[in-house]
């Protein structure tokens, strides 16, 4: 899994060079992800978030060539018998520009 910020960015350089090759024009890139408010006081490992409260969701990321990107959060629960519930899907407004960097940088050039 991607469970270090080094990984990520590795393979977000792999992504952009499979971009370069194939010409692709859009890109969506899905990850597991804990949500945490600022209130529970997290403590961040690299096995993840530490604190009460805490979410987990889907991150889904698209971008083109055009420059559009779109950002959309899905949080789910796992239910006892191990299956995962849905709670609320959404967009939201982080600015992912940095994590996908390599991806837009191939459409810039």
């Amino acid at each position: 899994g991607m469970t270090d910020r080094a990984t990520k960015h590795m393979l977000m350089r792999l992504l952009a060079n499979e971009i370069r090759k194939t010409g692709a024009s859009r890109v969506s890139i899905i990850f597991e992800a804990w949500l945490a408010t600022i209130e529970s006081n997290p403590k961040f490992t690299k096995d993840g978030i530490i604190c009460d409260g805490k979410k987990e969701c889907l991150l889904v990321i698209t971008a083109d060539k055009c420059g559009n990107i779109e950002n959309v959060r899905a949080i789910f629960s796992r239910k006892e018998d191990g299956s995962i519930k849905f709670e609320k899907e959404e967009s939201y407004s982080e600015n992912l520009f940095q994590f996908i960097a390599p991806v837009l940088e191939v459409w810039s050039s």
